[in-house]
């Protein structure tokens, strides 16, 4: 790595322009700090499609070579294997509906037990779950670049479709995060190894929004079920834990906001001055009462209380365009008709 160029075969990030990949730089290890445990055996491997500009090869994409171990962050993300260069799909368990959690948990595989069914409202707009290639898979686009208009729209596109319950590198992930402690050692000034653990979230398996990593769980690892009272770092020493708290709106039943954002014509003042693209985040039952002016819009404030675990399912409803106005050209962005969930604890 002398020259920056990662060794034959060595473990390296893919990159959309290089075909060798590029190093990933040694971490010191912090003495008396448990060692992350060794990940599964990784490389890179030349991208086999070619630049329609001058026909070389698009760089490298990962290659997982041992599939039955954790690889390490990045290497288990969905497309790291085929979309270098691009996008990344959706999370796993993003899109995630009550019909797929029931389906999960009922399956007998342990990883699923910590689903609630109930939590999951998910729907990906028809679209499952996947990551699209660019114009060297076939890829086309509509292209316009004038005064007035600066849009760009595919008109096709070779899409790689991923199981929203997540790929196998994804499902060892998160049966590594779901285990608490893990075997290995550190090393104190000399450099000298001794026995040691490396610890993960340990909540026992993906809750719906937070595949790798529960929030609700106390600061001793105690996932914070119904009647638990958790065990928290109060501030009094290094080593204080004296905190305990619980709430109703815990792990299994969380307080659920629902929001999306929406676009809407917003009237400024009451001579009448607005703005007919306004974009806000609104609750999902105040998005048809806001468009209508049948209620105004508010800011979205989600209140927690200390030790509430919260839900929040997002949905996105702006049209694919933003038209020509005073202030910008047209535009279409990226956009979605779907939902996903993030959990939180607080």
């Amino acid at each position: 790595m002398g020259n920056t160029t990662p060794a034959a075969g060595a473990r390296a990030y893919p990159d959309g322009e290089i075909v060798a990949g590029t190093p990933i730089p040694a971490v010191v290890p912090l003495p008396g700090k448990g060692l992350a445990p060794m990940p599964g055996e990784v490389t890179v491997v030349t991208n086999p499609l070619l630049s329609p500009l001058n026909g070389k090869p698009l760089g490298s994409l990962a290659k997982v070579v041992d599939r039955t171990k954790n690889p390490g962050f990045p290497f288990w993300i969905a497309g790291m294997e085929d979309l270098i260069g691009h996008r990344p799909p959706t999370p796993p368990l993003d899109m995630l509906t009550k019909a797929k959690a029931e389906a999960l948990k009922a399956s007998g595989n342990p990883l699923w037990a910590q689903l609630q069914p109930n939590q999951a409202d998910g729907f990906d707009g028809g679209l499952p779950r996947h990551g699209v290639k660019g114009y060297a898979a076939g890829g086309v686009t509509h292209t316009v670049t004038t005064r007035l208009d600066f849009s760009k729209e595919f008109e096709k596109a070779v899409p790689v479709y991923y199981p929203e319950e997540g790929t196998d590198l994804e499902q060892l992930a998160m049966a590594f995060h779901a285990k608490r402690t893990h075997p290995t050692v550190k090393l104190d000034l000399a450099g000298v190894a001794t026995a040691a653990t490396f610890t993960t979230n340990g909540s026992g398996g993906p809750v719906v929004g937070a595949p790798f990593h529960n929030p609700c769980i106390d600061d001793q690892g105690t996932v914070l079920k119904p009647g638990v009272v958790g065990t928290f770092f109060s501030g009094e020493s290094l080593t204080g834990m004296s905190t305990r708290g619980s709430s109703i709106f815990n792990s299994d039943t969380p307080r659920i906001y629902k929001g999306t954002n929406l676009q809407f014509d917003a009237v400024l003042n009451k001579t009448g001055y607005h703005y007919p693209q306004q974009r806000i985040v609104a609750l999902w039952q105040d998005v048809a009462p806001i468009i209508s002016k049948q209620k105004p819009p508010e800011p979205l404030v989600m209140r927690a209380n200390t030790f509430d675990c919260t839900v929040f399912h997002h949905s996105n409803l702006v049209p694919g365009a933003y038209e020509i106005d005073d202030y910008q050209v047209r535009t279409r962005p990226t956009s979605s008709a779907s939902t996903s969930t993030c959990p939180s604890g607080t």
